[in-house]
């Protein structure tokens, strides 16, 4: 991804999708590009019953220095985590009932990847009225 707009020779601007909390998985498996020496993921738990300050890094129970992610009045939202990595990976919530958010990216001199390394494609139960709306070949209505 890119550090601005201008062009520092770094991969390039990225904007990804965060899914709302009920659309976070217990586990996901993604990989690196092998050919993209710079690899990494993020990881976003929710501050909920089930965090504990830690995780499953292939089976292996990791504590990082975790990053406080707040809502706009201040209250803990959640947790971040960021860490270069190489090869496969499955990563986990270390409680059988927590959720996690995954993203993957990499960069190189002039190119980058990203990727949401999983989630639930489950509807979303938003109770919206949403107004309709016609079309005609000048204008639309609402």
């Amino acid at each position: 991804f890119g550090r601005d707009y201008l062009n520092d020779g770094y991969g390039d601007p990225l904007l990804m999708t965060i899914p709302p909390l009920d659309q976070y998985i217990h586990s996901v498996t993604f990989s690196s590009f092998v050919t993209i020496p710079k690899n990494y993921f993020s990881i976003l738990i929710p501050n909920d019953q089930y965090f504990h300050q830690t995780y499953l890094y292939n089976g292996f129970t990791l504590t990082p220095i975790w990053t406080t992610i707040n809502y706009p009045n201040g209250s803990i939202a959640g947790y971040g985590y960021s860490t270069q990595f190489s090869g496969a990976v499955t990563i986990s919530h270390s409680n059988v009932n927590g959720s996690i958010f995954v993203t993957v990216y990499g960069f190189v001199e002039s190119g980058a990847y990203g990727y949401t390394a999983g989630m639930k494609l489950n509807p979303l139960n938003i109770d919206i009225n949403l107004p309709e709306i016609s079309f005609s070949s000048e204008r639309y209505y609402v």
